[in-house]
Parts: structure tokens; C-alpha cells; sequence
């Protein structure tokens, strides 16, 4: 168990199991123990309460309004996910560190759009396609998680000429999910490559629908990720 925490900051990082022995400790399911000694130990818990920096973003864990998925991978196969919560005011995100860890970050729920679009490294593109492309489910797992001479090759049989960039890379493909109660969703999937934008989508099972986008179009959709008072209700 690894627990790294700035009380000055307020900088958490911290391994798996540690965040779900602060989230059990939380819930008032585990005092003591082995589990929690290192987030005493690091100043996360002290005197039985957690860290004043902490309590927003915890609170919104355990009892969260929407919550979010976050899902990420890129053309050499590396993955960077996370999961998020939100309550009116606070929106406390759990993203994948490189060296293994988590990073707890907590902003204003207004910041929330904001954050995603750093995380997904959403910035400048062409937009050079105008049509879509409609891609197969099984040549769209191809395309996205094998190595890049299968992925030429899945290309060339599609016959698509604007397939070059996924097929060579580099390209991000990231999903954001939101989700409340009882049964409200909304989720926005984009292919990002070095020369185009794709907002990808499922009209129909069983194929994918890669829509030309640009940054702002996709910016527009983050900022209505979350649901409004009346979907809450």
C-alpha cells in the first residue's frame, strides 16, 4: 500500500488498494488495521477525521450524484482511466498515474469540463474530413488494439482513404461516462488523431459511426456531460 499526501497542497496519489481502504474507512467499515496505517501515517486520516483538503472529494465518493468513467488508449497501447464523482459543488476525479499510482483531484463542478479536457489532451485539429465513416464493431477492435501493420491492413480492406492516421498513429481513443439515478446516461467517445477528430458513436448495433468533429464541437459536449435539475428529478 502506497499513500503519498501534501497536507500543503492537498496532492494525493495513492495506490488502489489504499483508495479503497480510505473508502471503506470512510463509510465507517474499517477503523483500524493494516490497511489504513498508511494513510495515517501520511496525514490523510488524523484523529479519526480525514484530512480537511480530502473531505469534499471523499464526500462525493460516497455518496456521489453522477458519476463518471473515464477511458483511455492510445495507438501503442498504453491505457489511462479513471473514475469521478460528483455532488453539487464538487466534482472529485481518481485518474491513473504513470508510475502505477492514482491521483485524487477535486474542482468545482463549474471546473469539471475544464479538467476532462485536460485529461483527454483535448486541443487544436483539422478538421479535414466532411463525411463519416462507418466501421464494423470487429474492424473497429482491429483498428484500435492491434499492432500497426494489422491495423494498415484493416485499413486497406476497409477502402477507407482517410483511415491512413489510425492505422500509423499517433491517436487517443477516449470515452467519458456519466451516469445517475435511476437510470440516466450520457457519454461522449471521440478518436482524436494527429490530423482529425472523430466523435464516434453507435446509431445501429454492431457498427461504428466515426463523425468528423472538431475541438469545440467536442468542448460543447463536455460542458453537457452532466445532467441538468430536471434529469435529476
Amino acid at each position: 500500500m502506497t499513500v503519498l499526501f501534501d497536507a500543503e497542497t492537498g496532492r494525493l496519489r495513492l495506490s488502489a488498494d489504499s483508495w479503497q481502504a480510505l473508502r471503506l474507512w470512510g463509510q465507517g467499515r474499517r477503523r483500524d488495521g493494516e490497511r489504513t496505517a498508511a494513510l495515517h501515517d501520511a496525514g490523510v486520516i488524523e484523529r479519526g477525521r480525514p484530512h480537511p483538503s480530502l473531505v469534499p472529494a471523499l464526500e462525493a465518493a460516497l455518496e456521489p450524484v453522477v458519476t463518471l468513467a473515464i477511458e483511455q488508449r492510445d495507438n501503442q497501447g498504453s491505457r489511462i482511466d479513471g473514475t469521478g464523482w460528483v455532488v453539487p459543488g464538487i466534482a472529485a476525479l481518481l485518474l491513473d498515474a504513470p508510475d502505477e499510482l492514482c491521483e485524487l483531484v477535486t474542482v468545482h463542478a463549474a471546473m469539471l469540463p475544464s479538467a476532462l479536457a485536460r485529461v483527454v489532451a483535448l486541443g487544436p485539429r483539422d478538421r479535414g474530413a466532411t463525411s463519416p465513416l462507418h466501421v464494423p464493431d470487429g474492424a473497429m477492435d482491429r483498428l484500435l488494439g492491434a499492432g500497426t501493420g494489422a491495423r494498415r491492413a484493416v485499413a486497406n480492406e476497409l477502402g477507407k482513404d482517410r483511415l491512413p492516421d489510425i492505422a500509423d498513429g499517433p491517436w487517443n481513443h477516449w470515452s467519458i461516462r456519466a451516469q445517475w439515478a435511476p437510470d440516466g446516461q450520457r457519454t461522449v467517445t471521440v478518436l482524436d488523431t494527429s490530423r482529425q477528430m472523430w466523435l464516434v458513436v453507435r446509431p445501429t448495433p454492431g457498427v461504428h459511426t466515426l463523425c468528423p468533429t472538431d475541438p469545440t464541437q467536442v468542448w460543447r459536449l463536455l460542458t453537457r456531460l452532466l445532467p441538468t435539475d430536471d434529469e435529476l428529478t
